[in-house]
């Protein structure tokens, strides 16, 4: 077998792995797929059918399923236990609530051939709402790559982690060979690989580059992101502003201790997790929560000065922000939101983009904090219209 689909679950998740695994299957058989392809589920100690689920979908199906269930709840280990179970050259880890695109399975396995003995590929993902009915578009340039349509090789470690650093931190993108994974835990430590609580897969994916100096972008777009469903760091809390700190702590570590504090790439990262965690839009409604009280937007003014207080932009955009009082960002966020018409129009699952916002990205452009060249809309729209259909089979299936 060349590919193993490794799925880590935990309790709540049962309806979302189960259409996971329809997408997966869809594919499998329609490209016949069944000697290539196995799938590997880790449970970590659900107590909501899911075992009875996986049960089910392996006497209905000729497709291999290999489920191993932890007896209690280990966290982030359970990523490391799925990847054990495979037994084949490459393995595909995806969130038990993501899914696959049409054509994303097989889209990774012709990567794979033309691309033989790679020791990572990085593909492409759409950005869904949490039901998976509308399409809120792909990421941001500044986590792509550069020349994002184009598949093709990234040679060395420094193109690989200054393309594609950022993109690491979506587990359901990438495709390694597991004995580079293993490599790499075995060298490194199972305990220091865990210090990193929200992103120990970005360490192990960076340290892989660093080892084999080669990796392939591919442009096509092979799986969905379910944006806004629970993830394991909001179980310490749910304030955003929390969940914005613990994630730039632990990028702003694994950065530091892959690259050093001195290295171009390092700051050019640094800053780019500002422009995305903390711009001003983002602070202003992280602060406004009710739940957010004086300490905590103080202890994250003194964070985001010690990871950004050498930047200009920060001071002068974000830092001002932190001192403003409640009761007037809110009413900014109120009138910011009456404008929302003018800046941005959604319009069925397709994203229109008015006169000011195409202003406002052009700025963005000019100062070069989003880069010129976009991801293809068309390619964009025609693989969210392929989901949104298989989505309505799958569930016509279970209406019969």
């Amino acid at each position: 077998m060349k590919l193993s689909i490794c799925i880590p679950t935990h309790h709540g998740r049962r309806e979302t792995l189960k259409f996971l695994l329809e997408t997966i299957l869809n594919e499998v058989y329609e490209f016949k797929l069944e000697s290539l392809v196995q799938i590997c589920i880790s449970d970590n100690a659900s107590t909501d059918g899911t075992e009875d689920l996986v049960k089910s979908f392996s006497n209905a199906h000729a497709v291999k399923i290999k489920y191993y269930r932890q007896n209690s709840n280990t966290g982030i280990k359970n990523f490391f236990k799925v990847i054990d179970l495979a037994d084949t050259e490459y393995c595909w880890l995806i969130g038990s609530d993501d899914a696959i695109i049409p054509n994303g399975i097989n889209n990774v396995l012709q990567c794979l051939v033309s691309y033989p003995d790679v020791p990572g590929v990085t593909v492409n993902k759409l950005n869904f709402d949490r039901s998976l009915s509308r399409m809120v578009g792909p990421d941001h340039d500044l986590v792509l790559p550069p020349n994002p349509n184009n598949t093709r090789y990234l040679i060395g470690e420094r193109e690989i982690l200054d393309s594609l650093f950022l993109a690491f931190c979506y587990i359901s993108s990438h495709i390694f060979q597991k004995k580079v994974w293993d490599s790499v835990i075995a060298q490194q430590g199972i305990k220091r690989i865990l210090s990193y609580p929200v992103f120990p897969h970005v360490f192990i994916l960076s340290e892989i580059a660093k080892a084999e100096k080669k990796w392939v972008w591919g442009k096509d777009y092979c799986v969905i992101q379910r944006l806004d469903n629970f993830s394991f760091v909001t179980e310490v809390s749910s304030k955003k502003i929390d969940f914005a700190e613990q994630v730039t702590a632990d990028l702003v570590r694994i950065a530091l201790d892959v690259f050093g504090d001195k290295d171009d790439i390092y700051s050019r990262i640094i800053f780019k997790v500002f422009l995305i965690y903390w711009n001003p839009w983002f602070t202003l409604n992280y602060i406004v929560q009710p739940d957010v009280d004086m300490e905590t937007i103080k202890s994250a003014r003194n964070n985001c000065v010690i990871w950004f207080g050498d930047s200009v932009i920060f001071r002068l955009i974000t830092y001002p922000i932190f001192f403003i009082p409640k009761k007037i960002l809110s009413f900014i966020l109120m009138l910011m939101l009456k404008l929302r018409g003018f800046i941005k129009i959604n319009c069925g699952n397709r994203i229109i983009l008015a006169p000011m916002s195409r202003f406002v990205h052009f700025v963005l452009q000019v100062f070069r904090f989003e880069r010129w060249e976009k991801a293809s809309h068309d390619d964009m729209h025609k693989a969210s219209d392929s989901f949104l259909k298989v989505k309505l089979q799958i569930a016509s299936k279970y209406l019969k």
